[in-house]
């Protein structure tokens, strides 16, 4: 709002006003010749007296009113030019005020942003080795980054001239054989829970109605869903490494996990186990797959992690059994083979 144009637009209105407020009763003039001069005399002796007892009253009249009208304007644009620098005034600290509250606004965002990442890393390293799950996790990221390059690397290196159609053959095969193993434990209306589900090699062959992966990496967990198009029932979730979050008790039937736990540090581990006991339902059954330390080639393994950055954390059949006795489960069967220990149990429902 401009002051200065209005104030301006006031005073010439005033000066207006003010120019023509005084009004003037006119003299009787006659173009009549000859008797012209004596028709405005005597008009204007008529007008004499009637001036002084009519017109000269109305004309006072009408010129106090004037004088009072121009006198309000005055007035008037007094009190308009002040309203329009408090409307002004108002205005910029309307302005301010919105100015303050999109900083706030700003403020709060970013605070609710480093909230969220704060959470996200409480939940992402909630557990005691922190070190450890971030470095899990940027492992496997980086293996499905590669399109598991690595992996396949390492599996060939075992079976030397091997092509990759033999390769990506024996990679399923491996997931159908894992998934055999753990048909005796569930039927088709069951829901069943992957710890560690990878890209879906062993889910891709569970007949369960319902199929649940969980996962660290983001990226395995992409690379799932393009192995698993167009399987029904499936349902993939990146866990935070510490525990099952979002996942409801006394939910599944089975829970089982191959060659995963030795990937995450063993107070990690020993909260996963809890997790699955805490999702299981009364009777659900478990079947876990760890790394042994007792054996040779679980030994040998163990040595190699001094000299590594990635961590490996390999059990004994012993601290296997006690843990998950401890945590309330019945232990059904555990036995080695090669360098892994194979426990299965399930959940009392008393």
């Amino acid at each position: 709002m401009d002051i200065d144009a209005i104030g301006a637009r006031l005073q010439e209105a005033s000066r207006n006003l003010n120019e023509t407020r005084t009004v003037q009763p006119g003299t009787p003039r006659s173009q009549i010749p000859l008797v012209g001069p004596i028709l405005a005399g005597v008009r204007r002796a008529w007008n004499q007296v009637f001036s002084r007892w009519l017109v000269e009253p109305l004309v006072d009249n009408v010129n106090t009113f004037n004088e009072t009208v121009a006198r309000a304007f005055d007035k008037l644009a007094v009190v308009l030019v002040d309203v329009a620098t408090q409307v002004t005034t108002v205005e910029e600290q309307v302005t301010a005020i919105q100015e303050q509250v999109a900083a706030v606004q700003q403020q709060v965002t970013t605070c609710l942003e480093k909230s969220d990442e704060a959470g996200a890393s409480a939940r992402d390293l909630s557990g005691p080795d922190l070190s450890g799950l971030r470095l899990a996790r940027a492992y496997w990221d980086d293996q499905a980054a590669a399109g598991l390059l690595r992996a396949k690397e390492e599996i060939l290196a075992r079976f030397p001239g091997e092509e990759e159609a033999a390769f990506l053959q024996r990679f399923e095969q491996w997931g159908a054989s894992d998934a055999k193993r753990l048909a005796p434990y569930y039927d088709p209306a069951s829901r069943v829970l992957e710890i560690g589900c990878g890209i879906g090699r062993i889910l891709k062959y569970v007949q369960a109605q319902e199929r649940w992966g969980l996962d660290i990496s983001q990226g395995l967990l992409n690379w799932a869903r393009s192995h698993l198009e167009g399987e029904e029932g499936v349902h993939l979730v990146q866990t935070n490494g510490w525990d099952f979050q979002g996942l409801p008790n006394d939910y599944f039937d089975l829970v089982y996990s191959f060659i995963v736990l030795q990937h995450i540090n063993k107070q990690a581990g020993f909260n996963y186990m809890r997790e699955t006991y805490r999702v299981l339902k009364p009777n659900g059954r478990f079947f876990f797959q760890l790394m042994n330390l007792l054996c040779d080639q679980g030994f040998e393994v163990f040595i190699d992690t001094l000299t590594h950055e990635y961590p490996l954390y390999l059990y004994t059949p012993e601290e296997v059994d006690h843990k998950l006795t401890r945590i309330g489960f019945q232990v059904d069967e555990l036995y080695t083979a090669e360098d892994g220990i194979y426990v299965r149990g399930h959940k009392p429902s008393g």
